[in-house]
């Protein structure tokens, strides 16, 4: 394929081209069954797996189509725990981002051999392998960047209604699903100006753009729907009126985090390691990366993946929490769309090109699977699940699980609420407030917990559950008996100081 012709339709995909898809497929399935999270996880997985079964509300921004997709999956597919399910799904999602990215790269001008490759590159890359094997958001975030990026690809090489529909929906969904996408929208904006211009682009899209804005808008709407039921298992967001749902929904609380990392934490820990993970994905294909903006190629094409992988990669650096990892994944999705121009330019160089650069895709994809099955395999984990689960065993029944840590919380609240620990009369309370659990002791005033929004009502025992509560209430006068296997009862509030 011409240089000039990137974009251009790929063959069909019937016959041998659907055997690329196919074995993508069955490796990474396997791969991903073989090494899956077995049950409930710890922190944001144990949330989403939680919220999949219950049909209840993440974190900011509260990620609806993850929700209703996982919703979904779980009752549809009978097999195994809910927990299991969630993992599963993730996992399939993140199987058809790489069939997508395959698609997308046949799109740049890859052979199908050296697109499998890749896709099987990616999908065996260990940042993408360990986000696909628990539930998390960045499969999803994966699949329709890829299909944004590939069906704007297919509106620049031939416009038609079809095609932009499709397009602007890809698009619409990537962003309503998570912030991370918006990123991707300058270079996608290129893509979108076909041989009409904007102007041509305008007065087609008017009408799906106003469809794809309805549709995010249903979606959000469904958070706010779903937060008025009274019946509502768990919730992490608080949509009691306008601004503060604007305030929860926009990530609010974390904007004091974005873009706020100095020069010399950016130089000493944050480049190693985008540059760790860099290596780690891509290996000796990353000079093939590079070169995909330098080899000839629509400069449109170029700057759009230039601008995908940038932009990311600059948030990743600079955002404030200690795991950035994920953030680097639409990064390393157009890192290896920019790799499949490089390999396409250098298979139209000869018959030596024609079978080194698939060659060199698919023994990367092979290496990857060989490297990284095991520092991926999260089967180990289950030891968090069976951990928390003997924590309750020696608690009992009608307990108050006091402040664990935020990780611990998410796991604790999925097994009362969906795992084996239901019916056990037990509420986790997350917030710290020395004074209500006084009050709640020692005056039997209820105790409100926001994650449930349910009153407790007194006569429950405390438990301290984490270290950090055990050390803050004997710091502040509770009497503890000693602590037992990580958890410690409380036996009395401090007296009330007359004033």
């Amino acid at each position: 394929m011409a240089a000039g012709s990137l974009g251009d339709t790929p063959p069909p995909l019937g016959g041998r081209a659907w055997c690329g898809h196919a074995l993508v497929a069955a490796l990474l399935g396997l791969a991903y069954v073989w090494t899956l999270l077995p049950g409930a996880g710890l922190g944001d997985t144990a949330e989403l797996q939680t919220c999949a079964a219950t049909l209840s509300l993440p974190h900011t921004p509260g990620y609806p189509l993850q929700v209703l997709w996982m919703a979904a999956f779980d009752r549809l597919v009978p097999l195994g725990s809910s927990a299991w399910r969630a993992n599963l799904c993730t996992a399939v999602t993140m199987i058809a981002a790489c069939c997508a990215l395959l698609v997308l790269a046949r799109r740049l001008g890859a052979s199908a051999p050296a697109a499998a490759g890749l896709a099987l590159a990616f999908g065996a890359s260990l940042p993408v392998w360990r986000s696909a094997i628990a539930a998390e958001v960045y499969a999803l975030l994966l699949l329709l960047l890829a299909l944004s990026f590939e069906r704007w690809l297919a509106w620049h090489a031939a416009p038609s209604r079809k095609r932009l529909w499709l397009a602007l929906t890809a698009t619409g969904l990537a962003v309503t699903h998570h912030p991370l996408s918006l990123f991707a929208l300058p270079g996608l904006a290129l893509l979108a100006c076909g041989p009409g211009g904007w102007r041509g682009l305008l007065r087609r899209a008017a009408l799906q753009a106003a469809a794809a804005l309805a549709l995010a808008v249903l979606l959000y709407g469904w958070l706010a729907w779903r937060w008025r039921d009274p019946q509502l298992a768990y919730t992490a967001l608080w949509l009691d009126e306008p601004a503060r749902a604007w305030f929860e929904i926009s990530g609010g609380q974390f904007r004091g985090r974005m873009f706020g990392l100095g020069l010399e934490e950016l130089l000493e820990q944050r480049a190693p390691q985008f540059l760790a993970t860099l290596g780690g994905a891509l290996a000796w294909l990353t000079p093939a990366a590079l070169a995909g903006w330098l080899l000839p190629a629509r400069e449109r094409v170029r700057a759009a993946l230039l601008l995908g992988a940038v932009g990311p990669a600059v948030f990743a650096l600079t955002y404030g929490i200690p795991d950035i990892e994920p953030y680097f994944l639409p990064t390393l999705l157009c890192l290896f769309a920019s790799s499949a121009l490089a390999l396409s330019w250098c298979e139209r160089q000869g018959p030596v090109g024609a079978w080194l650069a698939p060659g060199a895709a698919l023994a990367l994809g092979c290496a990857h699977l060989y490297w990284n099955h095991a520092p991926a395999d999260r089967r180990e984990e289950a030891r968090h699940e069976r951990a928390a689960l003997a924590q309750l065993e020696r608690i009992g029944r009608d307990a108050l699980l006091l402040w664990p840590n935020a990780e611990q919380s998410q796991l604790l609240w999925h097994l009362l609420l969906v795992g084996d620990a239901q019916g056990r009369g037990m509420h986790v309370v997350h917030d710290r407030d020395m004074g209500a659990l006084r009050r709640y002791m020692s005056e039997g005033e209820p105790l409100f917990e926001r994650h449930t929004r349910r009153s407790i009502q007194p006569g429950l025992t405390p438990w301290a559950c984490s270290e950090a509560a055990i050390a803050a209430l004997r710091a502040r006068g509770f009497e503890l008996e000693p602590e037992q296997g990580g958890v410690a009862r409380v036996l009395a509030a401090p007296p009330v100081t007359p004033r």
